[in-house]
């Protein structure tokens, strides 16, 4: 009776992982993988914009109506708040290292333990591995903390130009587009270095030189280093705003939506790709309120 009894507790606890384990092997192995980055986006930032185009599309609205983002519509949503090894309030570098290798470092470490004697592996080398394309994107240099967090390993997120080498002379990236260097021939101008753009022609990368020639881009077109043609400050491209505004004075001007598109035609095949992308600039304009904001409680103390 004990023996059935046991068979029959065993035969109950299988079926119950039945349905579980079915529903594991019939999820499919994604193709193609984004990752989206706001630096800088959280909950406020969110709101704000929602609410900005919200008052565009319905200027005679008696009440404010929040926009729909892509992004706001989707089925889920998490939050999250998280620190790094060394502060409450982490930097651009110890955060894109926790997301691109799951590891927490130090502020301004790129892809090392707090040590800064362990690389970590990246979520970029899993997927080459895997068998899939790489690509990076982002509307600021392309050798700013978050874009580099992807490919790059360095104890200091200011060694730009070691950065960028480990970019382009390594083998994980496939496509890397959006701003330029800010410092492609290293740090001493009396002791030039190799300049980034002619270390990427000798290590067999495309570097498109016209809007046109980014938009046609496609899957022939090997390795790709696409820089925008026409850059803002900080070898950042154009503020959205400010793209807008030209475009409606006749200017062509690349949008990191245009880079994205570039990117998909560039990167795709039958093993799929994984392509980071980030909005590298929204934390660049909620930092002018550390300008500002000093200045207007200074006009408070004077009442």
């Amino acid at each position: 009776m004990k023996k059935c009894l046991t068979l029959l507790c065993i035969a109950a606890l299988l079926l119950a992982c039945l349905p579980t384990a079915l529903a594991e092997e019939s999820v499919p192995t994604p193709k193609y993988v984004f990752m989206f980055i706001g630096d800088g986006m959280g909950n406020p930032q969110v709101t704000a914009t929602q609410y900005y185009l919200g008052s565009i599309q319905n200027p005679n609205s008696e009440f404010p109506v929040p926009a729909d983002l892509s992004f706001t519509q989707f089925e889920a949503l998490g939050l999250v708040t998280t620190y790094d090894a060394s502060s409450f309030c982490p930097d651009s570098a110890s955060t894109a290292t926790s997301l691109a290798s799951g590891e927490k470092t130090l502020s301004g470490v790129i892809n090392y333990d707090v040590r800064l004697t362990t690389p970590f592996k990246l979520i970029t080398e899993y997927a080459k591995e895997a068998g899939k394309k790489i690509g990076v994107v982002t509307s600021v240099s392309l050798d700013h903390a978050t874009p580099a967090a992807y490919y790059a390993k360095q104890p200091s997120r200011r060694d730009y130009y070691e950065i960028a080498v480990q970019g382009i002379t390594g083998s994980t990236l496939d496509y890397l587009a959006g701003g330029g260097f800010l410092s492609p021939t290293g740090d001493d101008p009396k002791a030039p270095r190799t300049d980034i753009l002619q270390l990427a022609m000798e290590n067999g990368w495309t570097i498109p030189g016209s809007n046109e020639e980014i938009r046609a881009l496609n899957a022939e077109s090997g390795r790709v280093l696409a820089i925008d043609p026409v850059l803002q400050d900080s070898q950042s491209i154009h503020y959205e705003i400010d793209r807008e505004r030209l475009a409606a004075e006749g200017e062509d001007i690349l949008s990191l939506a245009d880079f994205v598109a570039a990117g998909i035609s560039v990167l795709d095949n039958e093993g799929g790709f994984f392509m980071m992308c980030e909005g590298g600039k929204i934390d660049w304009s909620c930092h002018f309120l550390h300008r500002i904001l000093p200045g207007f409680d200074g006009t408070l103390m004077q009442a």
